[in-house]
């Protein structure tokens, strides 16, 4: 997996409102999965 890339394609496609920071801490593996998911989920929560 070419992480920059990863992180490159969410900052640009994303509408999350912090992408860069998000992919930075939880692509780069400075988070777990499991992490992740639910800062999602909570964000998604909250959009509704």
């Amino acid at each position: 997996m070419d992480v920059d890339a990863a992180v490159a394609l969410v900052r640009a496609e994303s509408g999350y409102p912090d992408a860069q920071e998000w992919a930075d801490y939880f692509i780069r593996a400075e988070a777990s999965d499991a992490e992740a998911v639910a800062t999602l989920s909570t964000r998604e929560r909250r959009a509704a």
